[in-house]
């Protein structure tokens, strides 16, 4: 009699538990900004996709070969699973087979510092600490950002690849190494920074600076009126640090300047969300008339004075679409899931809430920021509120490391 392969023979499902796994690691990386998804939602997701991982080393075989079968869309999903299944299985040729795979790309990457963040420290501690002491700077990189998502202080490592010429001359590499002195409160450090932020590379000079600001040097914030002031890759970043910051002086300034800058109409309204004084939301109200920005100047309203739109019937139903499945939720849009409000009905509730706001006071939710609030957001808020929150706490403290709010909740580790 000829022996049954039983791995061969349920193929079917382990190429489902690929395919499901896939997919659903490409929903939670967008449900990452997304402003309805709240801690259970993603928490959820994050059990599914834990679930079919499971069912892939049930055959591990196979699951890695079919896993390999599906690596040649170069994608982000494909590259988690390759790397889940490698660094599980522990053995090299698979390891270095999907670390490999994982550089091929910019959403390749993505999907290896996924896996990265997701495992148990211990199937990846050798191989970061190899990363770490490579000669390979793209390898360094890997370990810099490894040790970001997951908040790794490198100790003596950061030290001597900061004064690294070699280091310092690969761009992604030097630019996170900087961000890294910040997240992880590397006080130690802070001159490097300051030497950093004189650097011709502006992306060099902009995480200097980034950095400094989290370490509590308040007097660098000027150096990020240009990038809040044109439309770049480090815009929402610089608005966030800037307006957020407990130093921020000169920010109603800036928000004006930016208001009545051509183009930058929904820069302006993130940057009033994350001020978050109600001396701004006679603004806002008016934004609220015009299609391109009523969503989204609807949600700054919600940020900063608490009032849920849809629970307060102050959404116009005629102009809100529903909410779409899994299947359709891929859209990159923005404002996608945002309820549309109905600015009159809008208007009239802020006149009976006024009173209750004090102009120049800031405030997140309806309250003033407090680190009670942050820290009950960042365990309970919706998503976007979590990204908000984890900043404000690393900015209220200079001995604050900041919180990953992208990490993963099923066994507590960075994702």
């Amino acid at each position: 009699m000829h022996k049954i392969d039983k791995e061969k023979l349920f193929s079917h499902i382990t190429e489902q538990h690929v395919d499901d796994a896939t997919f659903l690691w490409l929903l939670r990386s967008l449900a990452m900004t997304q402003p309805q998804r709240s801690c259970a939602s993603i928490k959820k997701l994050e059990c599914r996709i834990n679930n079919h991982l499971k069912g892939l080393l049930v055959t591990p075989k196979v699951a890695w070969e079919l896993a390999w079968q599906a690596a040649e869309f170069q994608e982000g999903g494909e590259a988690f699973v390759v790397a889940m299944l490698a660094f599980s299985d522990g053995e090299t040729r698979k390891i270095e087979a999907a670390v490999n795979f994982g550089m091929e790309n910019s959403a390749t990457f993505k999907g290896l510092l996924s896996a990265l963040g997701w495992l148990p420290f211990d199937n990846i501690y050798s191989w970061l600490k190899r990363w770490l002491s490579s000669q390979n700077l793209a390898h360094r990189h890997l370990a810099m950002v490894t040790c970001s998502i997951r908040r790794i202080n490198p100790q003596e490592h950061l030290n001597i690849l900061l004064d690294d010429a070699r280091s310092r001359e690969y761009l992604p590499l030097y630019c996170r190494m900087l961000r890294l002195v910040g997240e992880l409160k590397r006080q130690d450090l802070a001159p490097i920074l300051t030497q950093a932020q004189a650097h011709e590379e502006p992306s060099i000079a902009f995480w200097a600076c980034h950095s400094s600001l989290l370490l509590g040097d308040g007097q660098v914030l000027p150096s990020l009126i240009p990038h809040i002031m044109q439309t770049g890759p480090r815009q929402a970043t610089a608005i966030e640090m800037a307006f957020r910051h407990p130093h921020h002086t000169h920010a109603r300034q800036w928000l004006n300047k930016l208001a009545c800058t051509p183009g930058q109409t929904r820069a302006a309204i993130k940057a009033l969300a994350a001020l978050g004084d109600p001396d701004g939301i006679d603004w806002l109200l008016t934004q609220m008339m015009m299609p391109e920005y009523a969503k989204i100047a609807g949600e700054a309203f919600s940020t900063i004075t608490g009032v849920d739109l849809k629970q307060m019937q102050l959404v116009d139903h005629a102009h809100t679409e529903e909410d779409r499945d899994d299947t359709l939720a891929l859209a990159l849009d923005e404002d996608q899931h945002l309820p549309m409000p109905h600015a009159k009905k809008v208007s009239q509730y802020w006149q009976q809430l006024r009173p209750q706001l004090t102009v120049g006071q800031r405030y997140f939710l309806g309250q003033p920021v407090t680190e009670n609030l942050l820290k009950q957001t960042l365990q309970q808020g919706q998503q976007r509120h979590r990204l908000a929150a984890a900043l404000e706490l690393a900015l209220l403290s200079p001995a604050q490391i900041y919180p990953n709010a992208k990490a993963t909740r099923h066994q507590g580790g960075p994702a």
